[in-house]
């Protein structure tokens, strides 16, 4: 008889995320519109074409 493994859909090291407050918020829409920055594909925010930031409620550097 052979063993059976477990297979896991999701990779050991996955857990969920959630948002938690208004400041948690505020730093994950803060993060989405500045990837493309940080990776250098654009120099600011509203250069991305595909961005959400100018219709946003959390603009880039506004805290909450």
């Amino acid at each position: 008889m052979r063993a059976h493994k477990k297979r896991r859909l999701w990779q050991a090291d996955y857990w969920d995320r959630f948002i938690r407050n208004a400041r948690h918020y505020a730093a994950a829409v803060d993060y989405i519109h500045r990837n493309p920055v940080e990776a250098g594909l654009v120099k600011s925010p509203e250069d991305w074409a595909w961005s959400s930031v100018g219709g946003s409620a959390v603009a880039p550097g506004r805290r909450v």
